[in-house]
């Protein structure tokens, strides 16, 4: 089975499912950011077909 993001179109808008987590370690909350990113955001990511959220986070 090959796996794919789910996502659908919805008039001119693509709407992707995607899961994030907020994780806490030592008092403080896990919060993510690329090298080229100029925001911080929860880890998580798309969801793909045959997925779970809870896999989509690991």
């Amino acid at each position: 089975m090959i796996k794919k993001d789910i996502s659908v179109m919805i008039g001119d808008t693509k709407f992707t499912y995607r899961a994030g987590a907020i994780m806490q370690y030592k008092d403080k909350i896990i919060i993510e950011k690329g090298k080229k990113a100029s925001h911080g955001v929860i880890p998580g990511g798309r969801v793909m077909t045959g997925e779970d959220t809870k896999m989509a986070l690991t």
